[in-house]
């Protein structure tokens, strides 16, 4: 018995729905021009990285990897890039859209934490800006 009734494995693949004359061609137009952005932003992630690693004497690496690691997915994903448009190997585009996938997510969960610091350090913030102004008088 199928354990999800509702997937027929038999089933050929679908057809995309948007088909027409040129459309590989725009997509492989607009890939070839993402490429070299994603390239350049992941070069200057790394770069940062490593310059803010070796100005704190390495302690930065604490915080740095992130950059780093975001860096790495940029340029995998433009290397998948080049792999599609030179091969014109589809699995080379869906391994583009994962690393593409890991940088967004990354980016989001960091994004997330930082708004999260940023609550919790305004609390603080006006938390003792309260109490420590209850006891402090003006002199004139």
């Amino acid at each position: 018995m199928n354990q999800y009734p509702n997937q027929n494995y038999q089933q050929q693949p679908q057809q995309p729905q948007y088909q027409g004359p040129g459309i590989e061609a725009q997509i492989k137009a607009i890939l070839s021009s993402t490429r070299g952005w994603l390239m350049f932003l992941g070069i200057i992630n790394i770069i940062f990285a490593s310059v803010y690693t070796l100005i704190t004497l390495g302690i930065g690496i604490v915080v740095m990897w992130v950059p780093f690691l975001l860096g790495i997915f940029l340029i995998s994903a433009a290397s998948k890039i080049k792999n599609y448009l030179l091969l014109g190997n589809p699995m080379s585009l869906v391994e583009y859209h994962k690393q593409m996938k890991s940088f967004f997510v990354t980016k989001g969960v960091l994004i997330i934490i930082g708004f999260a610091l940023s609550i919790i350090g305004a609390i603080v913030i006006a938390v003792l800006g309260i109490t420590l102004t209850n006891n402090f008088t003006i002199p004139w």
